[in-house]
């Protein structure tokens, strides 16, 4: 009896323990499609000069920079550069730049040195509070700001 007993004990506790772990899961983030837009005023691809990008990589930190969005609306990215890392032995070099005219978006631009001489460029204008951002994209040898949902490119 007192076998039975125990083995009974064994059997509850067992089954309790598999019906309370059934009952956690695990959470998923499902994506925010009513984030508000940032760049809604500004065209789907805008081109840029590649010496303006290359300015970030010279200028202080700290300092004030200006990025032309579109000629035609005289629209402007401005900003402050808080982060430029200096050229490692891969050729790679970023810079950052916090807008002051764009609430919350942040401008990510890396150059990269390849080994045939020539520079290239990635980058990104971002707003974890928005639901688009711009990718900067080279098309043909002229580079680009490509506007993009926030959730083409971000999973959470």
């Amino acid at each position: 009896m007192k076998n039975l007993c125990t083995i009974a004990m064994c059997v509850l506790l067992v089954t309790s323990g598999i019906a309370v772990n059934a009952q956690n899961r695990i959470p998923l983030n499902e994506p925010d499609l009513n984030k508000p837009m940032l760049f809604r005023n500004l065209p789907d691809k805008i081109a840029l000069n590649a010496a303006e990008l290359e300015s970030y990589f010279t200028t202080q930190v700290g300092s004030n920079t200006q990025l032309s969005l579109a000629s035609d609306l005289n629209q402007k990215f401005e900003g402050n550069l808080v982060s430029r890392s200096e050229r490692g032995s891969d050729g790679f070099q970023t810079a950052i730049v916090r807008s002051t005219n764009f609430s919350g978006a942040r401008l990510t631009v890396t150059r990269r040195q390849n080994d045939d001489g020539t520079v290239s460029y990635l980058g990104r204008i971002i707003s974890f509070q928005h639901g688009d951002i711009y990718e900067l994209q080279n098309m043909q040898g002229q580079m680009f700001l490509v506007k993009k949902n926030f959730y083409d490119l971000i999973n959470e």
